[in-house]
């Protein structure tokens, strides 16, 4: 089964306006709207801070997935910018900002961990003043953009053609560009207009002239240049020249050579903190609405009535209200909420989990932001997930089983196992269950047993105890399940998970 597609998202005209906010742009393009007209395109692997007291608004293509940050005026720092800043983020610290994001908007908690923090990964060093430099984009890994991106680090002008650049690298133009999207998440000529303007910045900082820095870095003249930066950084080349000079810009080195990373950029541009993600967890509380929690990295566990739930990668799995419980993630791991229900729109009783694939990653993040944030498609229904959830565990669940192949007997089976803790009371046609027999070789009724066997083995497998076992794959009695289990499987519920932990 396929994600959906991720549809256009955006904010109110004035989204919380009283505080701080940080975009980041994981995937795609997204565009920002400040007072005034100003506008911020932002492309995957990049940034913008806006200081509290600018109406702003954002807004999505089709695709994209999106972090807002609204970041209180208290856990700003006294040097971060009154103005907005662009900065570009490296891949190996996009797992970092997603835990940030998780500290926003859940209640967990890790050792020594601040809001503030958040300031500390894209903010100053030692109080100096926050630079507007734009940060050099993200460096391609593959051997052949590599080359070419050293290239024009050294010398931005250079105006080769991609298949001029794939020649001198000796690849093909395909894999050239499959290189620079792979590794930096943007295609050969943004990533060549990034750095060019990057490397203007640190000339104009400098204070060389406005044409000698257009000549310098490739673009076609003052005009070009004063396009590039308004299209990217809201002001001219000569304002942002103005603006460099009073916050004490800095002579370049070596005009021409790509910058150092401006204040904003230079902590995301640098080696990432090569120690683990922390762990985290919440304090053992109950919520009032069911919470679906999912692993985007690593492992973690709930623990709910004095059972302890292990989770891995890509598991999903439903809290229900009035339950006192505590999630908790291992080194290394990220566990997000992807969204919530009132306890009155649906029955949930028992943590019920799904996994999904790696597949499933874009869409499910987007979920997540759409569920604890403002920036959310149109018609946004919070029950959708629900949908999604038992869509993937019907899925889950047909693999430990052989389905039929006949149109009409897959679907009685695709909609038995979304329902497998409901009584079956529902008719089919006889050529369901010829098709059944011809196809899978059991009957219809047999097949529907296997199914709760298999699916309970699993469910008791991953931690649940047998009363909720029983209840989920459609018991109301446990020695009635345990009898049936022990038929099918050879052994009782208790004896398999002594066996799978001993």
């Amino acid at each position: 089964m396929s994600p959906p597609r991720i549809p256009v998202s955006h904010t109110g005209s004035e989204w919380l306006g009283g505080t701080h906010l940080l975009v980041w742009v994981r995937t795609g393009r997204v565009r920002v709207e400040l007072e005034r007209g100003r506008v911020y395109r932002l492309d995957a692997g990049e940034g913008l801070w806006v200081p509290a007291g600018h109406p702003r608004r954002i807004s999505t293509d089709p695709g994209p997935v999106a972090f807002p940050f609204a970041v209180p005026a208290d856990a700003a720092a006294a040097t971060a910018p009154a103005e907005p800043v662009r900065f570009a983020v490296r891949p190996e610290w996009h797992d970092r900002l997603v835990q940030h994001y998780v500290h926003f908007i859940a209640p967990v908690s890790s050792f020594g961990y601040t809001h503030a923090s958040l300031l500390d990964v894209v903010g100053s060093a030692g109080g100096a003043p926050w630079s507007m430099t734009e940060g050099r984009p993200p460096w391609p890994s593959g051997t052949g953009a590599r080359a070419v991106a050293d290239s024009l680090a050294r010398d931005p002008a250079l105006d080769h053609s991609a298949q001029q650049w794939a020649g001198l690298v000796a690849c093909s133009v395909r894999t050239l560009h499959r290189e620079f999207v792979r590794g930096t998440g943007l295609t050969f000529g943004r990533w060549r207009s990034a750095v060019r303007l990057a490397a203007a910045c640190e000339l104009l900082a400098s204070g060389e002239d406005v044409g000698r820095v257009a000549e310098l870095t490739g673009f076609a003249g003052r005009n070009g240049l004063a396009r590039a930066f308004r299209r990217r950084l809201g002001i001219t080349p000569r304002e942002y020249r103005l603006r460099s000079r009073r916050w004490g810009g800095h002579r370049s080195p070596r005009p021409g050579t790509v910058p150092r990373a401006g204040v904003l950029g230079q902590v995301l541009e640098g080696a990432a903190d090569d120690r683990p993600l922390p762990a985290t967890q919440t304090a053992p509380h109950v919520n009032g609405v069911h919470i679906l929690s999912w692993m985007y990295r690593g492992s973690g566990y709930l623990r709910i009535d004095g059972v302890t739930h292990r989770l891995g990668r890509g598991d999903a799995i439903w809290i229900p209200a009035g339950r006192e419980h505590q999630f908790g993630t291992h080194p290394g791991s990220i566990a997000l909420p992807l969204g919530h229900l009132d306890a009155g729109d649906s029955e949930i009783a028992e943590p019920l989990r799904a996994r999904f694939p790696p597949s499933w990653d874009a869409y499910l993040l987007h979920c997540s932001v759409s569920a604890r944030t403002l920036l959310r498609p149109d018609g946004h229904d919070p029950r959708a997930i629900l949908g999604v959830f038992h869509a993937q565990l019907a899925a889950d669940r047909a693999r430990s089983v052989p389905m039929p192949r006949d149109a009409h007997a897959r679907a009685a089976a695709e909609d038995f196992l979304r329902r497998m803790e409901e009584p079956w009371g529902t008719a089919v046609d006889r050529s369901v269950h010829e098709a059944f027999r011809r196809e899978t070789g059991m009957t219809f009724t047999r097949w529907r047993h296997a199914a709760r066997m298999r699916t309970a083995r699993e469910l008791l497998t991953g931690g649940s105890t047998a009363t909720s076992v029983a209840r989920q794959v459609g018991y109301t009695q446990v020695s009635n399940f345990s009898r049936a289990f022990s038929t099918f499987h050879g052994e009782s519920p208790r004896e398999h998970v002594d066996r799978e932990h001993c």
